[in-house]
């Protein structure tokens, strides 16, 4: 049972709130009553045990904030009493100071080992023992606040996180939608403007068939904005790749010749390198196909004739890397970082041409995707090199 000093009916209904509680445990009276009387004059509720089995079921019944604990005890030692708290989850965490008239170098060191925080040497002096008990007790309320922070902290986030990703798909709920009920007008409109121009009256009058053919390729440009906006949010909700392995050469060849017809329309030389060695990479065929669509698109859009796209490929360490070069007009320099963001698009001095901005943003999301990147080099006036790295296999 629970000293004398210690009624058990208070430890049955626990520890008063924001009153540090500590367990003395010694087997000596005389000391158990110094150490009762001191603590308790500094507003500590004291809990006392005379061996050490009383002092694990004193734990048991409500677990302390601090434990002074005597070694040479009947039954069973400090030593064995620390590891018994060390080894249950529930008070490995509380600290225990040992108070002992061991003072063997040996003795001092096992208390550590077994878990102890201190050791105090009997006889102890008053002023010592409640500076060590007070510094250890801070320690504790500091790693609790930090502990309550931290969980609060976590806490935060897990609402910041929730709130977040009901934002984000409210988000692409709403997109989807608009886009879904613009998309049905739009086809009607491009599909009747398609139809106008096979009548005779609308082929004979200049003016009603510029008005048709200027109805018609607005409606494909909202719809090729409306589709690059339901694929951007597409790419930031995540996708199921189809991965395959590929021949990069032989991949970028077939695109490449796809282009050709409309490059030789602007009067642009298109080329390709690539090396003698075959270079094969896992990608999703259809997704990394809109990646190099849209490169080589926007680096015959962005030249002017008679000049040269590039396209090469070559190993840059253990990634296949490559690089579409064009003579086009370039970007500024303070634009650059911006390029990969949703709806930018770089001021063209002197040129009016027509795009989304979602483009690339798209593409940095298909790669990032592929566990690959993209970088970009350019200067104004005689073109830009955008980088294209994917992890060989």
């Amino acid at each position: 049972m629970t000293d004398v000093y210690s009624p058990v009916d208070t430890v049955a209904d626990g520890y008063r709130d924001n009153v540090e509680t500590i367990l003395i445990v010694d087997d000596e009276p005389n000391n158990l009553k110094v150490l009762y009387d001191l603590l308790s004059q500094h507003s500590y509720e004291v809990r006392a045990a005379r061996d050490g089995q009383m002092a694990l079921d004193t734990v048991q019944a409500a677990t302390p904030d601090l434990i002074l604990l005597d070694i040479k005890m009947p039954g069973m030692t400090g030593y064995d009493v620390c590891q018994r708290l060390k080894a249950n989850p529930e008070t490995r965490d509380v600290p225990v100071i040992f108070i002992s008239a061991l003072n063997q170098v040996e003795d001092i060191v096992k208390a550590f080992d077994v878990g102890g925080v201190d050791y105090i040497t009997k006889p102890f002096q008053h002023a010592e023992v409640m500076a060590r008990v007070r510094t250890h007790l801070t320690i504790i309320q500091q790693q609790r606040q930090l502990t309550f922070q931290q969980e609060q902290i976590a806490a935060m986030r897990r609402r910041d996180r929730d709130r977040f990703d009901h934002l984000t798909a409210m988000r692409e709920q709403f997109v989807r939608s608009a886009a879904h009920d613009l998309k049905n007008p739009l086809a009607l409109v491009t599909g009747y403007a398609s139809m106008l121009r096979r009548f005779d009256e609308v082929r004979t009058s200049p003016k009603i068939l510029e008005c048709v053919e200027q109805i018609e390729y607005s409606g494909e440009q909202m719809l090729s904005l409306i589709t690059s906006m339901l694929d951007y949010v597409r790419m930031q909700s995540g996708l199921n790749l189809d991965l395959e392995q590929v021949s990069l050469p032989d991949f970028l060849a077939n695109i490449i010749d796809g282009h050709r017809a409309n490059a030789q329309e602007k009067g642009i030389n298109l080329v390709f390198k690539a090396p003698d060695e075959d270079l094969h990479v896992k990608i999703d065929r259809q997704l990394m196909k809109r990646v190099f669509d849209n490169l080589l698109s926007n680096a015959i859009k962005y030249s002017p004739a008679d000049t040269t796209t590039e396209v090469e490929l070559v190993i840059d360490r253990n990634r296949a890397a490559t690089h579409i070069r064009d003579q086009g007009y370039g970007i500024q320099q303070d634009e650059i970082p911006h390029l990969f963001e949703p709806f930018y698009r770089a001021a063209q001095k002197g040129q009016d041409i027509e795009g989304s901005g979602l483009g690339l943003s798209v593409v940095r999301e298909i790669l990032q995707q592929h566990i690959g990147s993209i970088e970009v080099k350019s200067t104004p006036g005689k073109g830009s090199t955008f980088s294209v790295y994917l992890p060989l296999r």
